[in-house]
């Protein structure tokens, strides 16, 4: 099995292989030949040297499902279930906090903005997040279906720059996959994949110096929901978010944006799921 393509290869004598034909699904749940389980329809079926070839391309639950539903509720992350983890040099979990639901990512460096030694970043992050899935599936299609996340943060954000600077850059300094979550629909195996990335963007246009510094907590869920006619957008803080902010300390003129925050997805099969970008609550402006 090519976990990159979704080629199946078999023996040519095998008698599951010799049954497939266009459009039969394969479907199967978390192993260790596909880490994230697989969703994949037939596209072709070819004897070649001596095995049987599949080639497939990702299918849709739709198409394997006639009727049935998922609910997930407020599913949280932990840092004990992460999987695979990349972290920028001078990113760390706070150890603290590796046995709470809460992540915590120490941003106490200083990082250069742009790889300018002159304009550095220092702050802490900490987030919780708890995923919500629901999908409805009748013979008619989707008949309901929602995604979105739940999150609390904490963080503080300081900018120092020392000398004039305009650049512009976006980066990311943590990826993280958590293990996989599997739930039955009958006998058809859905694998959701949590994933976070932790993303910086900067627009910087100083001239001489400025220092600025900003705390924020917030709990808000965001997300997208369709109940069988449009698709709406979930977007609700409550309460509302608390802000404060040291007034900036410059000398000449700034103009300047520095945002930083968690990019969420709860991908199927590893695939398949768009990003809920909450990149908006973490911010120094002026």
């Amino acid at each position: 099995l090519d976990t990159i393509s979704y080629t199946f290869h078999f023996d040519a004598g095998s008698s599951f292989a010799n049954e497939l034909k266009t459009k039969d699904i394969l479907v199967d749940d978390v192993s260790s030949l596909a880490p994230y389980g697989f969703l994949r329809k037939v596209s072709s079926v070819e004897d070649k040297d001596g095995s049987i070839v599949v080639l497939t391309s990702q299918a849709t639950l739709e198409e394997v499902i006639d009727k049935g539903s998922i609910e997930l509720h407020s599913v949280s992350l932990k840092a004990a279930d992460i999987e695979q983890i990349y972290l920028a040099e001078g990113i760390s979990l706070s150890d603290n906090l590796k046995s709470t639901n809460l992540l915590g990512f120490d941003m106490d460096f200083e990082y250069p903005i742009g790889g300018n030694q002159n304009a550095t970043l220092s702050g802490s992050m900490y987030f919780s997040l708890d995923f919500n899935f629901e999908l409805d599936i009748s013979l008619d299609g989707i008949d309901y279906f929602k995604t979105s996340v739940e999150v609390d943060e904490l963080a503080s954000l300081g900018l120092d720059v020392s000398s004039d600077i305009s650049l512009k850059e976006e980066i990311t300094f943590a990826k993280i996959t958590f293990t996989p979550w599997t739930i039955f629909i009958g006998p058809v195996p859905v694998v959701f994949v949590p994933k976070v990335e932790l993303v910086l963007h900067s627009d910087l246009s100083i001239t001489g110096t400025v220092q600025s510094y900003a705390t924020q907590n917030y709990s808000r869920e965001i997300g997208l929901e369709y109940d069988g006619d449009e698709w709406s957008k979930i977007n609700s803080t409550d309460p509302a978010p608390g802000f404060t902010i040291q007034p900036a300390a410059l000398t000449d003129n700034a103009e300047y944006i520095v945002k930083v925050g968690p990019k969420a997805s709860l991908k199927l099969y590893g695939i398949a799921g768009p990003y809920i970008d909450l990149l908006l609550f973490s911010d120094l402006a002026a």
